[in-house]
């Protein structure tokens, strides 16, 4: 959630909701033709085709995750934030030109992106197992916003650009070899978004929806294969938000 208005100094804003995250365009079709090569992947080797889908869903993450949130009013017009959505931890900072009802935030974040299960993977595409790559990640958004004089509606828009890099271990199990495939994954994913969202409520607590949309462009190697996939996401999430 990014509320363009910062806390006064003290104040602490707590958020728990759900957040998605859906592939579209280039992502969604490479992640479609991996597992419709599944029959040449059982052969025990990974195909190009099926290492751009395992490039997708690496560098894109689709899928649905729980969201909290912490932020924490620093005062000079600035707050400080940590979220945690699934598959990263994300700290920020960020300062706003503020008005009664308007306001301008610049801010700077730095993720940290967190291994995922091989289970929950699968739901993506069968024998991929991710649990061995973890990266890191940095964003800049910039959000223009407005509050209503009663503080009852928040309504927020505004831009993202970021980097992630991804590293370590990535598995295909597949029936016609017994021994999983183990490789190197070297992948980063470059991103522009768009981003609104909407909250309503009364003195402290407030019920907020976002939509992010973004183009990627991701990267890398994994098996020792090249692949760059280019596409969309959709990323909707919903949240309580408590204000002391």
């Amino acid at each position: 959630m990014h509320p363009a208005h910062v806390l006064s100094q003290g104040r602490t804003r707590f958020a728990a909701g759900a957040a998605a995250n859906f592939a579209a365009g280039g992502a969604s079709d490479a992640i479609n033709k991996a597992d419709a090569d599944r029959i040449t992947a059982n052969t025990g080797n990974p195909t190009p085709t099926y290492t751009a889908g395992a490039l997708a869903v690496a560098a894109f993450a689709p899928g649905v995750a729980p969201f909290v949130a912490g932020r924490v009013g620093l005062g000079y017009n600035a707050e400080g934030g940590f979220s945690y959505t699934g598959h990263a931890m994300r700290l920020d900072a960020r300062y706003a030109i503020e008005g009664e009802s308007i306001a301008l935030s610049v801010g700077v974040g730095g993720s940290a992106l967190l291994s995922r299960r091989g289970t929950l993977t699968n739901q993506q595409l069968g024998g991929l197992d991710l649990e061995g790559v973890s990266g890191w990640g940095a964003d800049l958004p910039v959000v223009f916003g407005w509050r209503s004089e009663d503080d009852i509606v928040w309504w927020w828009i505004g831009a993202r650009g970021g980097y992630e890099s991804l590293r370590g271990t990535i598995t295909l199990v597949v029936p016609a070899n017994p021994y999983p495939l183990n490789g190197d994954v070297d992948a980063h994913r470059v991103m522009v978004a768009g981003l609104t969202g909407l909250a309503v409520g009364f003195r402290h607590f407030h019920a907020g929806v976002e939509v992010q949309g973004g183009y990627h462009d991701a990267q890398g190697a994994l098996w020792g294969i090249d692949a760059e996939v280019k596409g969309f996401t959709l990323s909707p999430s919903a949240a309580l938000l408590g204000t002391f």
